[in-house]
């Protein structure tokens, strides 16, 4: 069972019904038996818009970046003859995915629509690092005010 509770003055803070929900699991345990109990934060789920903001962004100066050099897939493959065939974000992604794993608690590895905002920022940074140290390739950071810089212009 998972229960969602706030933290508040140093305490976790269960809502009523979920108080009343969890202390009727905890007596329907039989005494003796071995329980996992645990805690997480939870984090809010990223947004397709974000998802399409970093990655799209992301993608495309990359993309755009090794196609300026005249890179191939032969870049991704390490191999001395070029192949001819453009790397494209999809393929770019998959890459990505490969060399810059993320996986959950359990061990399963994870998609960027199954990860939460941590593990996708922390996908990203991973990306982003990979980038830059084997193909010399910036990806600046997002800009979390970009809305506002927009108004602005």
């Amino acid at each position: 069972m998972e229960f969602f509770a706030k933290k508040e003055n140093g305490t976790i803070v269960l809502p009523a019904i979920q108080n009343h929900l969890m202390n009727n699991f905890i007596k329907s345990i039989k005494d003796g038996k071995d329980v996992i109990y645990s805690i997480k934060v939870a984090h809010k789920p990223k947004s397709n818009k974000q998802i399409k903001a970093y990655w799209g962004l992301a993608m495309r100066h990359a993309c755009a970046e090794l196609s300026d050099r005249g890179w191939d897939t032969s870049t991704l493959l390490n191999t001395n003859k070029p192949t001819g065939i453009e790397i494209g974000p999809e393929l770019l992604y998959e890459f990505l995915c490969n060399v810059c794993p993320v996986f959950n608690e359990s061990g399963k590895r994870l998609t960027l629509s199954k990860m939460d905002t941590k593990q996708a920022a922390e996908f990203f940074d991973n990306c982003r690092n990979y980038m830059a140290s084997q193909w010399s390739i910036a990806i600046p950071e997002p800009n979390p005010n970009w809305r506002r810089d927009t108004e602005n212009e």
